[in-house]
């Protein structure tokens, strides 16, 4: 997928055994940000503008707010089901 040591990867979603491949960011050297699913959109935006991730694993409810933010804090690819690479896409790569 691209993602290289010390590349930030978020995960703005409830907790669930779903985003399992979230922690592969580890393996890859890469800082894992958990993003509570609870920010609002200002808090969410202040957020990743500052810690500027490269890709985000999201649940449907937040898409909208992500790529909102895309051309701003620089994210490379958004994770989640409908969005650019879905879950079943990653599981199969």
């Amino acid at each position: 997928m691209g993602v290289n040591p010390g590349d930030h990867v978020g995960r703005c979603a409830q907790n669930s055994a779903d985003w399992i491949a979230f922690y592969c960011v580890f393996k890859a050297g890469a800082v894992a940000l958990k993003l509570s699913d609870a920010l609002t959109r200002g808090e969410l935006a202040m957020l990743v503008n500052q810690a500027q991730p490269s890709f985000v694993f999201t649940a449907a409810a937040k898409l909208h707010e992500l790529v909102a933010l895309r051309c701003s804090a620089g994210l490379e690819k958004i994770i989640c089901p409908g969005g650019e690479l879905d879950l079943e896409q990653l599981k199969a790569t």
